[in-house]
């Protein structure tokens, strides 16, 4: 998403409705192109797409086929910082390739680490937020799953009062590397390989405490019992038990 100064000039990267000011109305929908989940549109269909084809065919279906030139366009002074997953950013990768250098130039992006999947002109413009931002030092903790939000939120709030260009991408990119050289780098956890069966039964003994919260539940499992759960594994362990208290 972009964010600026104005409420109106924020925006949501949506893999089931394009591009859309965050106070536009939207319908319900549940729609990602996140693979392996219960609900990722590049799972359905055949033959298979990849990110930005599904990206061009959903764009040029709502009658806007380059909306992030549009975007650029309607903002031509302002810096736009895109805070999203690789799987997300993979999608949208073409559409910036082909900005013209004048407005690519004002984007920043902010949260993919796996930087190599990524064109030349697109990894020009990631700012080097990585693991270090994640240490006992870290002016925002979170999770990995936010770091894309936090690292924008640092952006904002700590390098743009001191430099605020828009043309300039290196220099931002030094700067956020010298805020990380500062930063000592996060302990790596040794923790427990469970089974789904024992994660489900640690998730259903836990779920008063946590509020029914899948975050606060996945920072008691790693933190507090030392149980290892991938991401991807831990939400859909997660959503069956939330299921089963619903019925």
């Amino acid at each position: 998403m972009e964010t600026a100064k104005t409420p109106e000039s924020l925006y949501v990267i949506s893999a089931g409705i394009g591009l859309n000011l965050a106070s536009s109305n939207a319908p319900s929908y549940s729609l990602t192109v996140t693979r392996g989940t219960a609900d990722c549109v590049l799972d359905k269909l055949i033959p298979r797409v990849k990110e930005e084809q599904w990206w061009r065919s959903l764009t040029k279906s709502l009658g806007q086929p380059n909306p992030f030139h549009e975007m650029a366009k309607s903002n031509p002074e302002s810096l736009i910082c895109i805070a999203c997953s690789s799987i997300y950013l993979s999608m949208i990768q073409s559409e910036l390739i082909k900005l013209p250098i004048d407005c690519r130039n004002r984007m920043r992006l902010f949260g993919p680490q796996d930087i190599q999947r990524f064109d030349p002109i697109v990894r020009s413009l990631i700012m080097p937020y990585n693991h270090s931002f994640d240490g006992p030092d870290s002016p925002i903790p979170g999770t990995k799953s936010d770091l894309a939000q936090r690292a924008l939120q640092h952006f904002v709030l700590n390098i743009l009062p001191i430099n605020a260009s828009t043309s300039n991408t290196e220099e931002h990119a030094e700067m956020v590397k010298s805020v990380l050289a500062r930063l000592r780098p996060p302990v790596r956890q040794i923790r427990q390989k469970k089974s789904d069966t024992d994660i489900i039964a640690t998730i259903q003994k836990l779920y008063d405490l946590s509020g029914g919260n899948s975050r606060c539940m996945l920072r008691l499992l790693r933190d507090q019992y030392g149980i290892a759960c991938e991401q991807g594994r831990f939400s859909k362990l997660f959503n069956s038990v939330k299921e089963n208290i619903r019925k």
